[in-house]
């Protein structure tokens, strides 16, 4: 137990967290749960011990989205009651999910596929479009929000989300909500670079 909380690939906070003090830590498929802040891990239960997880967010302190799967199907799940129960929400295989900021309000949520395709969803993950966006498929997919995210195509709002995969040369940014996606900081493969090191690698995003 305590070698894969060291191993851990993903930490979640939630977004009550001041009240509920309530962690999850993603490790090698398998999810852990504190809720003293972090002191200390145990894993989770129920749901969680049925299935593998890949990625995991938290919308509210209530509902929660994962990719996920168990023995009879696969895809992005969504819990309205803190994890307790689930619902298949897109079948198929997902590397990465993320929640808008202001998901109260706009119900968006964002997740990647093993082919590095983008999902898109307005509401609450029921339907989903699949933006003009491809990251390479093999690697580590990540996808962040910006932390002052207002999705607003009227307004002049901050609606940053960035997506990359650890393959790729650089990241991806949209400045619309995910809707249209442009390369952000992507280096030249061929420059050298400070003691004559070459290329690099986005293993995880913060904005």
């Amino acid at each position: 137990f305590a070698e894969s909380v060291l191993n851990g690939r993903a930490l979640v906070i939630s977004p009550n967290f001041a009240s509920d003090q309530t962690l999850y830590l993603v490790t090698n498929a398998f999810a852990h749960v504190s809720t003293d802040g972090g002191v200390n891990f145990a894993p989770a239960t129920g749901w969680f011990s049925t299935h593998t997880v890949d990625a995991l967010t938290m919308a509210t302190d209530q509902i929660m989205f994962a990719a996920a799967a168990d023995a009879s199907e696969e895809g992005i799940f969504r819990s309205e009651n803190g994890g307790i129960d689930w619902t298949l929400m897109r079948s198929g295989v997902f590397t990465a999910v993320a929640t808008s900021p202001d998901y109260e309000t706009d119900n968006l949520v964002l997740a990647l596929d093993t082919t590095g395709q983008l999902h898109r969803s307005e509401d609450g993950g029921t339907t989903w479009t699949t933006p003009a966006l491809t990251v390479s498929s093999s690697g580590t997919h990540t996808i962040a929000f910006s932390p002052t995210f207002v999705f607003d195509t009227d307004a002049q709002t901050d609606s940053r989300i960035m997506a990359a995969s650890s393959d790729d040369v650089g990241a991806y940014l949209s400045d619309d909500g995910g809707l249209t996606w442009t390369h952000a900081g992507w280096y030249d493969p061929g420059d050298t670079f400070e003691n004559g090191l070459i290329g690099g690698a986005v293993h995880d995003l913060a904005l």
